[in-house]
């Protein structure tokens, strides 16, 4: 059996009808720049879409509602003519609607003038201007700016860009404002301005701003230029000739000579220490590997000392005796890198060592250590020999301050030195110096030298050190003579 299968197509009724025209438009300048309209509605045996609104044949707006506004009329008092169509969904345009015409409203009156003008100078080819805006009775439209008398640009906004122009050269300005209506201000304040330059080709201008060039005759200098330091000139312009600053506050940076400005205790008016391989004065030069130290005289003085002790208060039945000491300043001296110390003094002849019944036996030096806080408790006597000045804890030299007779036997007393002296010559002895041996202090130490001693014929008798020598130390009354010294070695 055949079976033939039928397609029934159905086609769709094409709309061609159009709308019905909008009837009843009205027209009413509301302004010299608006006119608005209103209509009554079209129909439709579907649906109106929307409207076209027309002035003459040019279509100034197609709403969805029966109401349009048209602003942005060029003139005022001058008369526009209007006429609306409907369009539906299928495209079918009405007839048009009667037409209507109104005339927008007059304005003689000008906007008020631009004010605060100013400028800024942006490069050597461009300033940019900027004001506050003008009022007016019925809306701005543009600015006018001039550039002497030749009109230069129209804004809308209230700043305007000048470009193109030539460097190191003036400009003057004008702005003027004019409204919907074609009335024009007066003019705003002028304001002047002369481009900035790059006479130096570098990149970088007299402008203000980051590209701004401290010195644009020297395409050397400019922002982020590499500084050469000390040469007194701020070439990446930071403010800073040389970056130079005193971070350590010694009042000495690295233009001012100071080769560690991290450090304080080293600038060019800082003490050289010796033995402490630091260059403290910042001239190139780690200091001598030795160094000569001479005694203070005001410093240097005697003491009493009798049987082997020290005595805080003295008995004239006991035959007493001086003994010499010399006072250093060792503050430039590192001591802990010290190898060695050598002392010298020149040893002055004595007449008398013993008392009668003894007999002298010379002895070697004991290097005793006076603390340097106990440096000025000695004045000035004249308890030495032959003219020799000396200095004493009194004036009488017969006491011994109490602090200081307590404090030096037990803690600086060095080594006894096996060492013949001889008289009218010069004694010498080297020893250790170390910080140990001054624990209160590294500025002064005092040397006591002990020379010899007396032993009695009678073996009942005790024995007692004598005043064997008196050591010179340069401050006798002509202001002659030896003055003691001390030979500092530093360790290699």
């Amino acid at each position: 059996m055949l079976v033939m299968a039928i397609t029934y197509q159905v086609k769709a009724a094409v709309d061609t009808t159009p709308p019905t025209a909008p009837t009843n438009l009205t027209a009413t300048a509301v302004s010299p720049s608006q006119i608005n309209l209103s209509w009554k509605a079209s129909t439709d045996n579907v649906r109106v879409w929307s409207y076209r609104v027309y002035i003459g044949a040019t279509i100034v707006g197609a709403p969805m509602t029966t109401t349009y506004s048209k602003t942005g009329l060029a003139n005022a008092s001058t008369r526009y003519c209007f006429t609306v169509r409907a369009i539906d969904y299928a495209g079918n345009l009405s007839v048009a609607s009667t037409q209507k015409c109104a005339t927008t409203l007059a304005d003689a009156s000008p906007p008020t003038a631009p004010t605060n003008l100013t400028d800024t100078v942006v490069s050597p080819s461009q300033i940019q201007l900027s004001w506050t805006a003008s009022k007016d009775n019925w809306g701005m439209k543009s600015y006018r700016v001039y550039r002497g008398a030749t009109l230069v640009g129209i804004p809308t906004a209230t700043t305007f860009g000048d470009r193109f122009l030539s460097p190191n050269r003036q400009y003057c300005y004008t702005v003027r404002a004019i409204d919907a209506s074609g009335n024009l201000s007066v003019a705003s304040n002028q304001q002047c301005a002369t481009t900035c330059a790059d006479t130096d080709a570098d990149g970088y201008n007299t402008c203000a701003g980051p590209n701004f060039d401290c010195n644009d005759s020297d395409a050397t200098v400019y922002p982020g230029a590499p500084e050469i330091m000390c040469d007194t000139v701020d070439q990446n312009c930071n403010g800073n000739a040389d970056n130079d600053i005193d971070a350590d506050g010694d009042s000495f940076s690295y233009c001012n000579g100071d080769c560690n400005d991290a450090n304080a205790a080293i600038n060019p008016n800082a003490k050289e220490i010796i033995c402490n391989d630091v260059d403290e004065n910042c001239d190139n030069d780690l200091g001598p590997e030795t160094t000569t130290l001479y005694s203070i005289d005001e410093l240097d003085g005697c003491m009493y000392e009798y049987r082997g002790g020290f005595s805080s208060t003295f008995s004239t039945a006991i035959s007493p005796w001086t003994e010499g000491f010399f006072t250093f300043d060792v503050s430039e001296i590192d001591l802990a890198n010290v190898q060695n110390a050598t002392v010298n003094a020149y040893v002055l002849t004595q007449g008398n060592l013993c008392d009668p019944g003894f007999n002298f036996y010379p002895q070697g030096a004991r290097l005793n250590i006076l603390p340097d806080e106990y440096y000025n408790v000695f004045e000035d006597c004249s308890c030495g020999y032959d003219g020799v000045e000396w200095h004493c804890t009194d004036i009488s030299c017969q006491f011994l301050h109490e602090d200081l007779y307590q404090e030096i036997r037990p803690q600086y007393f060095a080594a006894l030195h096996n060492q013949i002296v001889t008289m009218d010559d010069w004694w010498t002895d080297t020893f250790n110096l170390t910080e140990a041996m001054i624990p209160y202090g590294k500025r002064y130490i005092s040397i006591f030298p002990n020379l010899g001693i007396c032993v009695p014929d009678d073996p009942a008798r005790p024995y007692h050190y004598s005043h064997m020598y008196e050591m010179e130390d340069g401050g006798n009354g002509a202001g002659t003579g030896n003055l003691p010294y001390m030979e500092i070695t530093c360790q290699p």
